[in-house]
């Protein structure tokens, strides 16, 4: 596992050294004649609904910062910083709340930072255990205590009027 992570995290940066060394296009004069300069803020409402999820609500706030037409990249980059954070919870039980960051041309250089940190839960997930030994488990009755080879032989055994108080 180590290895297959080292490979990864290699490959990760080649391609980012790679990616950051090629000429970045430049804004069109009417997107350069529409930028801001300096720090501003923006925002999203976030909505949607779904059968699984139900209504789904929330916010996503940006910071931004564009430097100034002085800078070196100001006319490549669509921004020098830019971070959001979001709140987004649904009425059935999910939830998806982020910070994220990307700042283009690091310190005025051709490296680019980001970094994303989000926390994701939903209460109505299913579960299936671990790997591929979960599959092979057999079913256990949880009061008796006997494991059954198939579905079928467990609600033979469960349909029995004996065993229908146990539960």
């Amino acid at each position: 596992m180590r290895r297959k992570t080292l490979l990864a995290v290699s490959l990760l940066v080649a391609f980012s050294m790679l990616a950051t060394s090629l000429n970045a296009a430049k804004l069109s004069e009417a997107t350069l004649k529409k930028k801001k300069e300096g720090w501003y803020p923006t925002g999203l409402p976030l909505i949607n609904y779904t059968t699984d999820t139900g209504l789904g609500y929330g916010l996503r706030l940006y910071l931004y910062y564009n430097g100034s037409r002085e800078d070196q990249y100001f006319d490549t980059a669509p921004y020098f910083f830019q971070m959001y954070i979001q709140y987004f919870a649904t009425t059935l039980g999910r939830y998806y709340h982020e910070v994220n960051v990307d700042m283009p041309y690091f310190m005025k250089t051709k490296f680019r930072i980001r970094a994303a940190f989000a926390y994701d839960k939903n209460l109505n997930a299913n579960y299936f255990g671990l790997g591929s030994e979960a599959a092979d488990q057999k079913l256990t009755n949880p009061v008796t205590g006997e494991e059954y080879d198939t579905y079928e032989d467990y609600e033979e055994e469960f349909l029995k009027s004996d065993n229908k108080q146990n539960y």
